[in-house]
């Protein structure tokens, strides 16, 4: 079988890549030892790859993924094993796909976002006065 190449929208932007490498990398990937092998990161003259093994219940290794720290994200799946099957190489997407999802998600709620009307007067809130 083929290698077969995604690409992956986010709203995360180019500066942010390294760190949702490393995200998917140690809240992803490593907490699922049962599921992914050979977790590693190197640098490409692009920017960072992730790579991972995915292997079945019998801990044979079904795909091979790699993941390139650019937008839109860039994923290969090669099939290693026959018994790798196209739903096999669909999940291995989707870890990723859900992997952005929930780094996207904590990025919003640690977001603080300023908004004002222009003309209007900027009045600071007033900080607690201990009473």
């Amino acid at each position: 079988m083929e290698p077969v190449s995604y690409e992956i929208d986010t709203e995360v932007p180019v500066s942010y890549m390294e760190k949702l490498l490393d995200f998917i990398q140690k809240k992803y990937l490593l907490p699922q030892k049962d599921r992914f092998r050979g977790v590693a990161r190197k640098k490409s003259e692009t920017g960072s790859v992730l790579s991972y093994s995915v292997v079945d219940a019998q801990a044979k290794t079904l795909v091979q993924v790699e993941v390139k720290g650019v937008k839109p994200i860039e994923v290969k799946v090669t099939p290693i094993d026959e018994q790798a099957t196209d739903t096999a190489i669909e999940e291995a997407k989707q870890d990723i796909v859900i992997a952005v999802q929930i780094f996207e998600e904590n990025s919003r709620k640690s977001t603080l976002y300023f908004a004002w009307r222009e003309g209007e007067e900027i009045v600071p809130e007033a900080v607690g006065r201990g009473e």
